[in-house]
C-alpha cells in the first residue's frame, strides 16, 4: 500500500485529557484523532475530515515536563443568554464579561516531538508544501512545522512493534496493547460553537510494544501503522 508520510516536529506539545478542565492540566501522550485532523484542516485552510482522507500516526517525544501558568476565570454578569441574544438583535449593547480572579496551574506538557502522519489523500499532502495557517501539535504555543513529506510503502507483517500512537479501540487485541481507554473524537465540526464528531473508545499506546497481529508496517521504519477505517 502506497501512501504520504509527513513529518512533523515542534519543541512543545500537549493533549489536555478530556473533562481536566480546571487543576491539574496533565496531557495524554500521544495526540487524539482530531488534533491530527486539525493539523490536516490548517494546513489546507479548510476542515478535513475521514470523508476526505483516511489517517495513521505514530507521535515519539523525548521527555515531558510541568510548567507553571497564570489563567484568568472569567464570570458572566447576571444576563441570561435568552437576555443577551434578545439584545443583540435589537442592536442593544450587550453588557461584556468580566474577570472575576486570575490563578496559577500546573500544566504538563511533552517537549522535543515527531509526529509522523500517514496520508492516503496525495491532494491533502500538498498543502503541507505551503500551509494556509500554522501548524500546530495541541495548543497555540506548540508551534510545529513539515520536516519532511515522502511517498512511502505499507507492507503488511504478521507482528510488529507498535510505537505511541491512538488506535480506535475495536480494531485491536485489548489482550495484547496496554494503553490509556479514552472517548475521543475523530474530529470538530465547522459550525461555532463546535461539535465533536464520531467520539468513540481509542486506545492510547504510551510506549513501545510488540504486537503479534497481522498488519500494515512502514517498510522503512519497522513500526506498526494503524490507519483509522470504521
Amino acid at each position: 500500500m502506497r501512501v504520504y508520510r509527513v513529518h512533523l516536529t515542534s519543541w512543545t506539545a500537549s493533549f489536555r485529557p478530556p473533562l481536566t478542565m480546571y487543576g491539574y492540566q496533565t496531557t495524554l501522550n500521544a495526540p487524539p484523532f482530531s488534533t491530527v485532523y486539525g493539523i490536516l484542516s490548517s494546513a489546507c485552510g479548510r476542515i478535513v475530515t475521514p470523508e476526505d482522507t483516511q489517517v495513521g500516526f505514530v507521535f515519539l517525544h523525548k521527555g515531558n515536563a510541568v510548567d507553571l501558568e497564570t489563567i484568568y476565570e472569567w464570570q458572566e454578569r447576571n444576563v441570561s443568554a435568552d437576555k443577551r441574544m434578545e439584545m443583540a438583535k435589537k442592536g442593544i449593547p450587550v453588557p461584556a464579561s468580566k474577570i472575576s480572579k486570575k490563578n496559577v496551574i500546573k500544566r504538563e506538557f511533552l517537549a522535543f516531538n515527531d509526529l509522523y502522519i500517514y496520508i492516503v489523500n496525495k491532494a491533502i499532502v500538498e498543502c503541507f508544501k505551503k500551509p494556509v495557517f500554522p501548524l500546530l501539535i495541541g495548543r497555540s504555543s506548540d508551534l510545529a512545522f513539515a520536516d519532511e513529506i515522502k511517498e512511502v510503502r505499507l507492507v503488511e507483517r504478521d507482528a510488529s512493534y507498535v510505537y505511541p500512537t491512538t488506535v480506535l479501540l475495536e480494531k485491536v487485541d485489548k489482550e495484547q496493547l496496554s494503553g490509556d481507554l479514552k472517548a475521543l473524537p475523530v474530529y470538530f465540526s465547522e459550525e461555532i460553537p463546535r461539535k465533536s464528531e464520531l467520539t468513540r473508545p481509542f486506545l492510547v499506546v504510551n510506549e513501545k510494544q510488540w504486537y503479534n497481529e497481522k498488519g500494515l508496517v512502514d517498510e522503512e521504519k519497522q513500526w506498526r501503522v494503524f490507519i483509522l477505517k470504521f
